[in-house]
């Protein structure tokens, strides 16, 4: 769980084009003018978005720290800080539940 919260904070933190940044000996075809800041923003987002429902689908109980990160760092588009607080009340109040049932 460890890991796959780390990569996914790692690639989401950064909002630069990491072909243009630390990999651009790799796109010499991509050198020239920047991406606006909308459009990195935007591929955070996205980014976001697909990895938190690729992560819905796998496994969601083992993979949730990666999730919330990436629904609050996706914003609103992805669900954002609220939806990411929403889940873990949910969570709690189901670990409450099942105590008292125990």
């Amino acid at each position: 769980m460890c890991t796959s919260n780390l990569i996914s904070t790692c690639l989401l933190c950064r909002s630069d084009d990491c072909t243009r940044a630390k990999y651009s000996a790799h796109y010499p075809s991509r050198r020239g003018s920047l991406p606006s800041s909308k459009a990195m923003n935007d591929k955070v987002e996205s980014a976001c978005e697909v990895l938190s429902k690729a992560m819905e689908e796998e496994d969601p109980e083992r993979l949730l720290c990666p999730i919330l990160s990436c629904l609050v760092k996706g914003g609103d588009k992805g669900g954002g800080a609220e939806e990411a607080l929403m889940r873990l009340d949910k969570i709690r109040s189901e670990s409450v539940f099942e105590m008292l049932l125990a």
